[in-house]
C-alpha cells in the first residue's frame, strides 16, 4: 500500500458466502425423486400439479456429518411426502407429509444414519 492511497480489500464476507453458493445444489423438480450425491446445501424445490410425489433423501452415509437438504413445495394440490432412503432414519418419523404451497423442511445429516429435522412449516404450522 502506497502512502496517502487507502488499499481496496473485499470483505471477507463475500469470499464466504461466494464458497457457499458454489457448494449449493437447487433442484426443480415435477416427479417422485430420490436425491444422489453429495454438497455442501442442497435444496428441491417441488410442483406436485402433476400429482402426488415422494421426495427421497439421499443416504445419510453419502451425505456427509453436517449436510444440509431442504425440501420446498412449490405449488400443486397434491401432497409431497418427504422419505429416508432404505436403512436411514428420521428423529421422530420415517417419512413426513407436506401439505399445503410454501410448506418446507430442512434436515441436516449426522454422518451415519440419522436425518434430524431442524425446522420447517407443514400445513402452514411452523416446527
Amino acid at each position: 500500500m502506497s502512502r496517502g492511497k487507502p488499499e481496496i480489500v473485499a470483505p471477507d464476507r463475500y469470499n464466504q458466502s461466494r464458497m457457499v453458493i458454489e457448494q449449493t445444489k437447487v433442484r426443480m423438480t415435477t416427479r417422485t425423486y430420490t436425491a444422489t450425491g453429495s454438497c455442501a446445501t442442497q435444496f428441491s424445490v417441488c410442483d406436485s400439479t402433476a400429482g402426488v410425489m415422494t421426495m427421497t433423501l439421499p443416504k445419510v452415509s453419502l451425505a456427509g456429518a453436517g449436510i444440509l437438504y431442504g425440501v420446498f413445495r412449490l405449488a400443486g394440490a397434491a401432497n409431497v411426502t418427504v422419505a429416508v432412503a432404505a436403512g436411514d432414519a428420521n428423529v421422530g418419523a420415517s417419512s413426513l407429509v407436506l401439505t399445503a404451497n410454501g410448506d418446507f423442511l430442512t434436515f441436516v445429516a449426522d454422518g451415519n444414519v440419522t436425518w434430524c429435522s431442524i425446522g420447517g412449516r407443514i400445513g402452514g404450522l411452523a416446527i
